[in-house]
């Protein structure tokens, strides 16, 4: 009796350890909300999905600009607040601003605006660099980093 116990038992196990574990594709979700801070709700999907989709639409009944806002964030995270531009702003505008050396960085500053013009601004002195970036189509500002670093010329 103990041995056919031990048999079904290590049978069992054996079963349990080569078992493949089935990890379901999470996807964060939310319908009409014109922030992705408020798109963090993590959900499960179907076993046949392989994919998340993100889909943003806009009112094309207007041709508004929309741009992602913030003001002095050290986050790209905190730079997810979709805003209707006015009708003087042509441009979505992105300024990034660093203190710091490679891993002591010591303060990074984004803030991304609607704007009604766009001023280069790229300065690099080392441990400090200011730099802006602009951009004409509706959230095309999503990125927080700045323009690469041109060499010499």
């Amino acid at each position: 009796m103990q041995s056919k116990m031990r048999t079904c038992l290590t049978i069992l196990l054996a079963a349990v350890l080569c078992a493949e574990q089935a990890h379901s594709l999470k996807c964060y979700t939310c319908i009409a909300q014109s922030s992705n801070d408020q798109c963090l709700i993590p959900t499960d999907c179907t076993d046949g999905d392989k994919y998340c989709a993100t889909i943003v639409g806009t009112d094309k009944s207007t041709d508004s600009l929309w741009c992602f806002t913030c003001e002095n964030q050290s986050s790209n995270w905190h730079c997810l607040k979709i805003t209707k531009c006015s009708d003087a702003d042509k441009y979505c505008l992105t300024t990034v601003g660093f203190l710091g050396f490679g891993m002591w960085a010591a303060r990074r500053q984004i803030t991304k605006k609607c704007s009604p013009n766009c001023p280069h601004f790229n300065i690099n002195l080392g441990l400090a660099s200011y730099s802006t970036t602009c951009c004409q189509s509706t959230l095309c500002n999503l990125s927080g980093k700045p323009p690469p670093k041109s060499g010499p010329q």
